[in-house]
């Protein structure tokens, strides 16, 4: 039973190979979504839909052999080995260099990145290490004080642990541009229309706060699983206050809902994309069924 209640009371997850996975704090979450929501969101299918990769491993595409983070890191790893024989003038030379290659190969994040990104997750220092081949490169990011290691073939599980501990969604993509274009429109009008609903996170977390006398380092401390469900849980006892209110003076359609009625956490906006009750037909006029069929094919 405690496993069900891991991710309320905020308790890593343990996966064979890897260890304890750390669902990630608020302090933690502006620097694990300037990364995280792009490694940890797609999926290989997505990643072939989206940009036509090739290969079977979805870790591959970000920091395998030829990816720019790749290719930046072993030459970075060639400029820096001799660097502490060189004088200041032959350092500065090599230093400038590193920074017109961070340009040249559009490099959208380091390897250096990635390792971070997997201590936010692990609370444990990482290490990428790799040995080249004529063919592919086998590399892995070491996990400190432990026989443990992040590789392709186990990413996927712990990416799967990731998403489901900080309620993240993998998005609807296809292999077709058109229905890509056609969800991406539908994902920015969802998006429109929750905005117009109101609410805001910062909202949220001052109700959360407020009702359970938090202080701001205890908030900082909570994950973004714990402080939804609160508030749900929070939002729930004051609609069934002001239902029982509205009952006593004779209100018929209200009711009194139970605590122990459960919440799904893992609703998943994407399924519901085209409305909850949108018509068959209607989803056929603005897809094409050919493009329908497509999706996440």
């Amino acid at each position: 039973m405690i496993e069900e209640l891991n991710n309320y009371l905020m308790l890593p997850e343990e996966i064979k190979g890897i260890g304890k996975v750390y669902p990630i704090k608020l302090r933690d979450w502006d620097k694990f979504c300037k990364l995280g929501g792009m490694i940890f969101s797609n999926g290989i299918q997505n990643i072939k839909n989206l940009y036509k990769f090739e290969g079977d491993y979805s870790l591959d595409f970000y920091v395998g052999k030829g990816t720019p983070a790749f290719v930046f890191k072993k030459t970075y790893d060639n400029l820096m080995s001799n660097i502490n024989i060189l004088n200041t003038v032959e350092k500065n030379i090599i230093e400038n260099n590193i920074k017109e290659l961070k340009k040249s190969i559009k490099l959208d994040f380091t390897i250096e990145d990635v390792e971070e990104l997997f201590g936010l997750v692990l609370r444990k220092k990482v290490k990428y290490e790799y040995v080249e081949t004529e063919e592919n490169v086998e590399y892995l990011f070491k996990i400190e004080d432990s026989n443990c290691s992040i590789n392709k073939y186990n990413f996927e599980e712990l990416r799967k642990v990731v998403m489901k501990q900080n309620l993240m969604y993998e998005p609807l993509t296809s292999p077709d541009e058109l229905t890509n274009m056609i969800l991406q429109q539908s994902v920015e009008k969802m998006i429109n229309k929750n905005k117009r609903k109101g609410g805001s996170f910062e909202n949220i977390v001052a109700m959360v706060s407020l009702e359970k006398g938090l202080k701001d380092e205890e908030v900082l401390d909570y994950t973004y699983y714990r402080i939804m469900k609160d508030y749900y849980m929070i939002e729930r006892k004051h609609k069934n206050i002001y239902n029982a209110i509205f009952m006593s003076q004779g209100a018929k359609k209200c009711k009194i809902e139970s605590f122990d009625e459960d919440i799904d956490m893992y609703y998943n906006p994407y399924d519901h994309i085209f409305g909850d009750e949108i018509d068959e037909e209607e989803v056929n006029n603005s897809l094409g069924e050919t493009n329908k069929n497509k999706i996440n094919s």
